[in-house]
């Protein structure tokens, strides 16, 4: 098994319907650590408590993981562009915006925005969200 450092680590604490939705139908996830999320945001919002804080910026080729519970239900996803802010907006206030792309198709990102390869199936309250240095194999 070869393991990569751990750049950010949070849990997920809240994720409401109109989260889920945008998932669904916009394929992003709009990430906020859940002290600092304006209450105005927190319905579309996947609120989350850190467990690692982000000290070195995200680069395309790192993946991140969404794992529950379940050693079953760990999904993986590689880095593939990170918007100019993403370092400053997740090291300061744990927000960014995730950005599932479908298909490995190349899209065009806000600063603030991470992309990453493949959709989530869900992601849940207790879910970890792990980004590590370079593609991650075990």
């Amino acid at each position: 098994m070869k393991s990569s450092p751990k750049k950010f680590q949070a849990v997920v604490v809240s994720v409401k319907d109109m989260a889920r939705e945008f998932l669904r139908d916009h394929n992003k996830v709009i990430l906020f650590n859940g002290r600092l999320c304006p209450p105005v945001l927190e319905d579309i919002c996947t609120c989350h408590k850190l467990r690692k804080a982000l000290k070195e910026p995200i680069c395309s080729g790192d993946t991140l993981t969404i794992a529950g519970l379940a050693k079953s239900s760990k999904q993986e996803f590689v880095v593939t562009k990170v918007g100019s802010v993403v370092f400053e907006t997740l090291s300061e206030l744990g927000h960014c915006t995730i950005v599932f792309s479908m298909d490995g198709e190349d899209i065009e990102i806000m600063p603030g925005e991470l992309l990453v390869n493949g959709k989530p199936k869900r992601i849940l309250v207790n879910d970890v969200i792990t980004i590590w240095s370079g593609e991650k194999n075990e």
